[in-house]
């Protein structure tokens, strides 16, 4: 059952940041049970209070120090999808994911591996890794937009 989650107040500050975790813990909880629809809501609420962190006077965030900590949930938000079957729609939250984590200078091994597990389970006649790579590439080199990427994996087949 999912419970309405409000922040504490911290020396006058609301804390985000434990919202945020809370969310986080409590969505992780709802995949390992099964609770895909609750995971999904919980994900989102963490993304939500990253949100209001970074809108918190003591949230000093450059735009793109902001949408990297916002695509962060991206990764849960896969797996989830991932877990229902629905391939092609977590790929979208993956290439996001690892634009925003490219953008920053920060794509690690685990976002390639993830990368290339998640493309592979795409199983596209017609385009091979080396494209979604140059994709996640030419994303980072603008500024990476799920909407955009979600229109261009669309056409592919």
């Amino acid at each position: 059952m999912r419970s309405p989650m409000k922040p504490q107040k911290l020396n006058g500050i609301y804390d985000y940041l434990g919202l945020a975790a809370e969310a986080k813990h409590k969505g992780m909880q709802a995949v390992k049970s099964g609770n895909y629809d609750d995971a999904w809501y919980y994900f989102h609420e963490q993304q939500s209070a990253y949100a209001k962190h970074i809108n918190s006077p003591i949230g000093h965030f450059t735009s793109k120090q902001a949408f990297v900590l916002l695509s962060t949930v991206n990764e849960q938000l896969a797996n989830v999808l991932r877990l229902e079957s629905k391939h092609r729609q977590a790929l979208v939250h993956i290439v996001y994911w690892a634009a925003w984590g490219s953008a920053s200078g920060r794509m690690t091994k685990s976002m390639s591996s993830k990368l290339k597990s998640y493309f592979n389970r795409c199983q596209y006649e017609q385009q091979n890794l080396g494209e979604v790579e140059k994709l996640v590439n030419h994303e980072a080199k603008l500024r990476p937009d799920f909407v955009r990427i979600q229109s261009l994996l669309s056409e592919w087949r």
